[in-house]
């Protein structure tokens, strides 16, 4: 849906500015994911229209004037090799502990919290790990 749609951080508790479509996260870290469609072109799709719409989207503090803001670039990934994939080894788990340490207390369910507790990941707290554990 076309708007002006404002994120807002966990336990903000200012005022929400009128005309926008305001959201409370849960936590700093937020992804924001949206699709476009490409038309039918003659001999393969056409990206124009789809590409043109994803130029219009603008994401900026919403103290900057938007007249300041720099057009966002999506360069084509086609056919590029791009690695997503998570770690599978300890820095998986000093990962975890950053995110646990950066993000709000509540943006973790208690029984998740609990869970991690029991391996050593608390909020605050040193990461330390036996050589039997790691």
């Amino acid at each position: 849906m076309a708007g002006l749609y404002l994120l807002l951080p966990p336990n903000y508790d200012g005022p929400v500015p009128q005309g926008y479509f305001a959201f409370r996260s849960s936590t700093y870290n937020v992804l924001l994911f949206f699709r476009t469609i490409m038309s039918e072109g003659k001999d393969s799709p056409d990206a124009s229209h789809a590409v043109a719409t994803a130029e219009q989207i603008r994401v900026y503090p919403l103290w900057e004037p938007e007249k300041s803001v720099k057009a966002m670039k999506f360069p084509n990934g086609s056919g590029k090799h791009i690695d997503m994939m998570y770690p599978v080894d300890m820095d998986y788990w000093r990962k975890l502990k950053d995110f646990i340490d950066y993000e709000p207390a509540s943006a973790i369910a208690a029984e998740t919290g609990g869970v991690l507790a029991s391996l050593g990941l608390h909020k605050g707290k040193p990461f330390r790990l036996t050589r039997k554990q790691k």
